[in-house]
């Protein structure tokens, strides 16, 4: 059942208080009324047949007499007696046999036969009341007499008695709904002021005004309170949110030309004058080591020095890495009592932030101490976190300079070598041993021959991903649109890994359904697919390589590359398409070890064609599945969005 302010949602407050005060009053009203209703319905229907059927007892032992001598004259003189009872209107003497002795009042009507009474004295109809009396003499029954009432006294009464209910009930209702609204007033003039106030704070959003207090204990009075509390904590919150947003600002104006550690300093410091805290740190662990910890950063109020450099295990970055989320350090001061850096601060209270980053990896964190407790720890806590983002994104940025500056410190190795050997090995064609110039012989020639080309291998690879990744990082590829039978590029490109796989004793199958797979699209990028999946193949395979194309969806073309070699763990899939990354290749691999750019070209290439590219381990090996739609199919999909998203923009 629906609430009254569900039913009647237009209704203001006050009415609706005083229709439900109102109604109740009535409700228990009428209830009461109908039961004395009933009870007075009750109590007639039982004292009316007793005071006739005395009457019609009396009667009956006058009436033994002229009955005994058949004196109907002095029967219809006892009958006459009940002139002074109006609501009996006919009487009747009858003999035992049922015909009338003597009648009064009857108007030629006869009483009703002994049967339809049966062994009850009284009978109803709709507008009489019908009671019998035995006439005994001697024990005998020589007669009966019946008297018939009127029951319109009856119903007057209870006709009365429901008009006077009515009337009651009606002037209750006004009463109590005058009474109501009186009521309501006193009642409900705090929560009015309340309702005036919650507007004016709505209207001027000016969180400083409050509601009166009208110094009452009961609901309203902790309602009151309550409302008050609330915009207590919602202007300080405002005003948080206000000098956030100065500080905010601040720190990216000072922050925003800066890179690397100096970042991190100059993060310390603004953090610590900004915050008015006594000492903030930011600290990272360095990807070669993930049990120490490095001062990226820090400033402080005072001389206190910071250590450098420390183990982690058994403190509380420990902790920090582990759970990912933020750490008070009076919590930690107790568990962690040889931590280096909670020595230097003692007692003082503060907390940690860690840097996670987007993939959910923790490099760090900013430890920020004050003196005395935390009592804005919110707020602290929600400026640092912001920048706890920030930090670790430019932490993550410092960690893959570095891991491209190895890159090219390992590339310039790679490139060095090679050239060396070829060097070397191009002086052998004009030298004999002791250095003299003479023809070298046919097997000396294939042998440097055969080192000649191996190199020369490594030095294009080497070449073409420095190419591609320069390409990549300078987003300035371009689609060569045209239609080309991809089954037949497919056997082009495993030819030329022919050689290849037969000196490392692999078996090189190429698959393909029946008939030309045609797709419009970039040969020389596809051809780049096919031969970095291959070429990785080869560096991972025992024995078998499969390369199966077929037909796709969107007239686009489905490409497998199957190899025997070892399968990627779960947690690696996805991770081996990101540049630079290297999986662990098999005790004794054929191949030549990579520089982690291939498959990161391959996705690239693969999604400029709007395709996808996975890794999934299948048949006891690792299975690369490559998915490309044709692109004039692609275009002719994307043609209704466009044009439905250029006439919603209009």
């Amino acid at each position: 059942m629906k609430p009254l302010h569900a039913r009647f949602p237009r209704l203001g407050l006050e009415r609706k208080f005083v229709l439900s005060a109102a109604g109740t009053v009535v409700v228990a009203l009428a209830l009461t009324s109908v039961g004395l209703l009933v009870h007075e319905y009750r109590s007639l229907r039982y004292e009316m047949p007793r005071a006739i059927g005395g009457v019609a007892d009396l009667l009956a032992h006058n009436c033994a007499a002229p009955l005994a001598f058949h004196d109907p004259e002095a029967a219809s003189e006892a009958l006459e007696s009940i002139v002074s009872m109006p609501e009996i209107h006919a009487a009747w003497v009858t003999t035992p046999d049922g015909v009338p002795f003597a009648v009064y009042g009857a108007s030629g009507g006869e009483p009703p036969p002994i049967e339809i009474m049966g062994a009850s004295r009284y009978l109803y109809d709709a507008q009489s009341l019908f009671v019998a009396a035995p006439v005994i003499l001697a024990s005998e029954r020589i007669g009966t007499v019946y008297l018939q009432a009127s029951l319109d006294q009856f119903w007057d009464r209870i006709f009365f008695g429901a008009a006077v209910i009515v009337v009651i009930a009606a002037s209750s209702f006004l009463i109590s709904s005058y009474l109501a609204s009186r009521l309501f007033r006193i009642l409900t003039t705090p929560l009015l002021r309340l309702n005036d106030t919650m507007r004016a704070v709505s209207r001027r959003n000016d969180y400083s005004l409050r509601a009166p207090d009208f110094t009452v204990q009961d609901e309203i009075g902790q309602l009151i309170a309550g409302f008050n509390s609330m915009l207590d904590r919602i202007e300080e919150r405002d005003a948080d949110i206000r000098r956030g947003r100065v500080i905010l600002e601040k720190i990216l104006a000072g922050t925003s030309p800066l890179t690397g550690d100096d970042f991190c300093r100059r993060l310390a410091q603004l953090l610590g004058e900004l915050l008015e805290v006594e000492a903030v740190a930011v600290w990272e662990i360095p990807e070669a080591s993930e049990s120490r910890g490095r001062l990226c950063g820090a400033w402080c109020r005072d001389e206190r020095i910071w250590p450098k450099e420390w183990s982690t295990r058994g403190t509380m970055f420990e902790r920090i890495l582990q759970a990912r989320i933020p750490i008070f350090l009076k919590d930690a001061r107790t568990r962690y009592e040889e931590d280096p850096v909670l020595q230097v601060f003692g007692e003082q209270d503060g907390f940690a932030v860690p840097l996670v980053t987007g993939a959910n990896e923790a490099l760090g964190a900013i430890v920020l101490f004050r003196t005395g407790p935390v009592e804005d720890r919110t707020f602290l806590e929600s400026i640092v976190t912001i920048f706890a983002a920030r930090t670790a994104a430019e932490l993550e940025r410092m960690r893959t300079e570095r891991l491209k500056n190895e890159f090219l410190g390992m590339v310039s190795h790679e490139i060095r070598t090679p050239l060396a050997i070829l060097q070397v090995t191009s002086e052998g064609f004009a030298m004999t041993e002791d250095g003299s110039s003479i023809d070298a012989t046919d097997e000396k020639r294939r042998k440097l021959a055969e080192i000649w080309k191996r190199n020369l291998k490594r030095l294009t690879s080497v070449i073409r991903n420095l190419l591609d990744l320069s390409r990549l990082e300078s987003d300035a590829v371009q689609l060569n649109r045209e239609e080309f039978d991809v089954a037949v590029t497919a056997s082009h490109v495993v030819e030329n890994f022919a050689v290849s796989s037969r000196d490392q004793e692999i078996a090189l199958r190429l698959e393909s359904d029946p008939g030309e797979i045609r797709m419009r699209g970039d040969e020389e990028l596809m051809t780049q697919v096919l031969t970095n999946l291959i070429d990785n193949a080869l560096r991972f395979a025992r024995a078998r390589i499969r390369v199966a194309v077929m037909r796709g969806e969107n007239r686009g073309v489905r490409i497998e590359v199957w190899n025997d070699g070892p399968e990627v763990p779960e947690h690696e899939r996805a991770a081996i398409f990101d540049k630079f990354h290297q999986a662990r290749r098999p005790v004794g691999g054929k191949g030549y070890k990579g520089v982690g750019l291939g498959l990161a070209i391959c996705r690239r290439d693969v999604e400029l064609h709007g395709g996808t590219i996975e890794a999934e381990n299948f048949d006891g090996g690792v299975r690369f599945v490559v998915s490309v739609p044709d692109l004039e199919a692609q275009e002719n999909m994307q043609a209704p969005r466009q044009l439905s998203a250029a006439v919603g923009s209009s």
